[in-house]
């Protein structure tokens, strides 16, 4: 027996005290006797965790240098039995280090479709100017509705073979609202419906995005709703370029056609042009504007514009350079869903002035989870690379191609 001793041993190999739990062995025939092995106690942490503080192949190999320094020496341990234990630690080291090698041949195929998903996103950005001026249909498949802005929102549906067919109009959800009849079609297979906001129980339907469906054929291919129109501007979400169309934004990657317009120039120019910087020249941005100067003049005040994303209500905090919070200020919205913002320089008490310097400013939460931000937009001037990064003048500014998010004609 060395019950004694291999417990001191593994008390220690745990890294616990032992009145945490207790393990007791007999050697038999040269190894420890499983049959007669007892573990007490706590059995899940320490040695029995499978955190960073488990069993690793170290631990493994104390082990079996414990059963070598306690084995009895008129009956020591049997050469194939330690064989076999060393062989099953070369597996242990052998799965670790296959485990690493996959884990890093993992992460690596993860930053190049990363990378590759970026310069796909950039090469999409960039040729999504050349569309400017041109005329596009996109397949629509949402819609925002704003009652205080226009309570009739007209679709567009192509209905192919058909002569008619439902469309649905289906909340956040899935549950359908509302059914219209898309009938009365013209030459080139199209027809036109309007939801006035009401839905099928007699309510009002509330400010919102509502889903387009065709409970008939969903997976058709000739029956879908769509936008059609001169392509106004371009926008830049973090996932894809927001053509904008007919007064509305649809990704980029719902164009199924696109055509010149007669008697009109080209905006756009081909790929390589619009990839340039210079293609800007002219052109209205929209860009975000997170930082700004205050010079603590009299009668100074800073103002902003936000793009709500929707959202029926905001709040904003100023921020001085040093991470403090100076002022609290709501963000008013007018009847087009347009917000705004404006800060004269008074901190929380609203009497006294904050002094000259660099202030940026924070939406609340909520309106950022919705995509809202702050921005600011004029015509482009010029383009430098004087920084050695590309700049754009607008005004008296020179705001980075990065910080633009939004591209259109003047």
């Amino acid at each position: 027996m060395a019950t004694s001793l291999i417990s001191s041993s593994l008390t220690n190999l745990m890294g616990s005290t032992p009145e945490a739990y207790k393990v007791s062995a007999s050697i038999k025939d040269g190894g420890v006797d499983a049959s007669s092995s007892v573990v007490e106690g706590d059995q899940k942490s320490g040695l029995f965790s499978k955190g960073p503080n488990g069993v690793k192949k170290d631990d493994f190999l104390r082990l079996l240098i414990t059963q070598l320094q306690n084995q009895d020496p008129l009956s020591p341990m049997d050469n194939a039995a330690m064989l076999t234990q060393m062989a099953q630690l070369q597996s242990i080291e052998s799965s670790n280090n296959i485990q690493t090698a996959l884990t890093g041949l993992q992460d690596s195929f993860k930053g190049t479709v990363d990378a590759q998903r970026s310069s796909a996103l950039a090469m999409t950005n960039a040729t999504s100017v050349g569309l400017i001026g041109k005329e596009v249909r996109l397949k629509q498949t949402s819609i925002n509705y704003y009652p205080t802005v226009d309570k009739n929102a007209t679709i567009q549906v192509h209905l192919g073979d058909r002569s008619s067919a439902p469309v649905s109009i289906l909340d956040s959800e899935g549950k359908v609202i509302k059914t219209l009849d898309a009938g009365n079609k013209d030459a080139e297979n199209n027809s036109v419906v309007v939801w006035d906001g009401s839905t099928d129980s007699g309510e009002s339907a509330k400010t919102g995005v509502y889903s387009i469906g065709f409970p008939d054929d969903p997976k058709s291919t000739m029956l879908y709703a769509f936008v059609q129109d001169v392509v106004s501007g371009i926008r830049f979400s973090g996932d894809s370029a927001l053509v904008k169309v007919g007064g509305k934004e649809i990704p980029a990657t719902n164009i199924m056609d696109v055509a010149g317009v007669a008697g009109t120039a080209s905006n756009g120019g081909d790929s390589s042009s619009a990839a340039s910087s210079v293609a800007l020249l002219g052109k209205t941005v929209r860009t975000r504007n997170e930082t700004f100067s205050y010079g603590a003049k009299e009668n100074e005040v800073a103002h902003f514009d936000i793009d709500l994303n929707g959202l029926t209500r905001a709040s904003a905090s100023i921020i001085d350079s040093k991470g403090n919070v100076v002022a609290q200020l709501p963000v008013a919205i007018d009847d087009q869903g347009r917000g705004s913002l404006s800060w004269d320089g008074r901190v929380h008490n609203g009497v006294d002035f904050s002094p000259a310097g660099s202030y940026s400013i924070q939406l609340d939460s909520n309106a950022q989870s919705f995509g809202a931000y702050s921005y600011t937009e004029g015509v482009v001037k010029g383009v430098t690379t004087i920084s050695g990064s590309t700049q754009v003048r607008v005004g008296t500014q020179l705001i980075p191609v990065s910080k633009i998010v939004e591209i259109a004609t003047t």
